[in-house]
């Protein structure tokens, strides 16, 4: 019987404990670990490769996902602190790809942009008060919350490898 592990295996056992934490089994968290999941079957099952290169590309992946967290929280702390729900959805949609997040539109998971945009949409939904105002502080906080499980996968992968790789460095 052969019980080769696959390198794709190999790196969603290494995140697996991020990944199902009990903390990240509801709300927006998520729908960011189907995301980051999604992202890394995505870009190592599109072609044979060996381990490290499975790892180079699974973190080249994250740390685009990661990096694209940072611009917009960076967007986003220049906002007022509470805005009206289609403000806030406005706002960060046109700091995600310029709209085609597809976050100002009232969509099911997995018919916007893509997973993280689900994550970013959600996130704002889950921070609207009852009166229609978000708190874009709360939302920033959440959007780290995520940026920071995405690097701590970025750090399970790396430890598979002795290749040099480069880690996201949060924007100050």
């Amino acid at each position: 019987m052969n019980t080769c592990i696959t390198p794709l295996e190999t790196i969603i056992g290494k995140t697996t404990d991020i990944l199902n934490s009990s903390a990240l089994n509801s709300g927006p968290m998520s729908l960011l670990c189907e995301f980051i999941e999604r992202e890394i079957k995505d870009v190592i099952d599109t072609a044979p490769i060996d381990l490290d290169g499975a790892v180079s590309e699974a973190n080249r992946a994250l740390n685009r996902a990661y990096q694209e967290l940072d611009d917009l929280i960076e967007l986003l702390s220049t906002q007022p602190d509470s805005l009206a729900l289609k403000q806030a959805l406005g706002q960060a949609d046109n700091a995600y790809y310029s709209g085609e997040g597809r976050l100002t539109e009232d969509l099911e998971e997995g018919e916007r942009g893509d997973g993280l945009a689900d994550f970013i949409a959600a996130t704002i939904h889950e921070h609207n008060s009852e009166s229609g105002i978000v708190s874009m502080r709360s939302v920033n906080e959440s959007l780290k919350d995520g940026q920071s499980r995405i690097e701590a996968c970025i750090e399970q992968i790396e430890q598979l490898t002795s290749a040099p790789t480069s880690r996201p460095r949060p924007s100050q």
